[in-house]
């Protein structure tokens, strides 16, 4: 998983954990989890193209989530910025000639399957509850 992805994440965390107030400025998530403001608005193209955020226009505007934080996985923000997640990448194309004949293919796959499974069986919900719960910080600062 690349930059894009995990700051996808943090950035989608900001917003549910403040959206209950408003829609949420790009200054405000750009500050509280140090990503820079232009990295986030082009990860934003791509979550907004999908359904996962909308845009308020004005003065009082920002980002708000387009579903509720239950019926956001984070496959869902992971693959809308990563466009897949897979261990290595003959599972996603064919970098290699051999994945026919590979017995390390079939493994490959099976982790492939592993990881979009938890991606896919834990929501942006359960980051926040989880958050709240322990206390832990929103973000890991890099």
């Amino acid at each position: 998983m690349s930059t894009r992805g995990r700051y996808a994440l943090r950035a989608m965390f900001e917003i549910a954990m403040q959206g209950k107030v408003g829609p949420i400025s790009l200054k405000h998530i750009s500050k509280a989890q140090n990503i820079s403001k232009g990295y986030i608005e082009q990860l934003f193209i791509k979550l907004r193209k999908v359904g996962l955020i909308t845009t308020v226009r004005g003065p009082t505007g920002g980002y708000l989530l387009g579903k509720e934080p239950k019926n956001i996985t984070i496959g869902d923000i992971i693959r809308a910025v990563e466009s897949t997640v897979a261990p290595v990448c003959c599972v996603i194309n064919e970098c290699c000639d051999k994945t026919e004949k590979c017995v390390c293919h079939l493994y490959w796959e099976e982790l492939g399957k592993h990881i979009n499974d938890f991606l896919d069986s834990r929501t942006l919900s359960d980051i926040c509850e989880e958050a709240k719960s322990k206390k832990l910080i929103p973000s890991c600062i890099e």
